[in-house]
């Protein structure tokens, strides 16, 4: 099933992205795709998955990464790209000393941007839990 809009777009934001949810033996749905624009409305018969797909785009949006574990997966990566020293530590030496710790912030940067989806997983299965009562409740059951 492939839900398109068949309406003029609203005008909004230069800057607005076009968010594409695709969803796979997840809740009544087989296969579902569905675009998400600033006001999009579901019209169909009941029991086909409206609200269903609504809470679903609900969850994603209000998401939060798992910080804690963002950063303790990050942790071990950091150490060991600073030669097993606590790089937090390293850095703020370097700052007492007056050093440059522009390639080092680079450094962690990264890793902890790597580490971003871990966060949002474990964020996003917490978020479905609190809808749903469980991961499992949602795979290819009836709404």
């Amino acid at each position: 099933m492939k839900i398109h809009n068949t309406y003029p777009p609203i005008p909004v934001e230069e800057d607005y992205v076009a968010v594409s949810l695709r969803l796979v033996n997840v809740g009544p749905f087989e296969e579902v795709e569905v675009e998400v624009s600033p006001l999009t409305i579901f019209i169909g018969k009941n029991s086909v998955g409206k609200s269903f797909l609504t809470q679903i785009i609900w969850a994603l949006a209000t998401t939060m990464p798992e910080f804690v574990l963002l950063v303790s997966e990050a942790y071990g990566d950091m150490v060991k790209e600073f030669g097993g020293e606590d790089p937090i530590l390293l850095i703020y030496e370097k700052i007492r000393k007056g050093e440059d710790v522009s390639e080092d912030v680079r450094k962690l940067t990264k890793i902890l941007i790597q580490s971003i989806p871990i966060g949002l997983s474990e964020g996003f299965k917490k978020r479905i839990e609190e809808i749903f009562g469980s991961v499992k409740a949602i795979i290819k059951r009836g709404v």
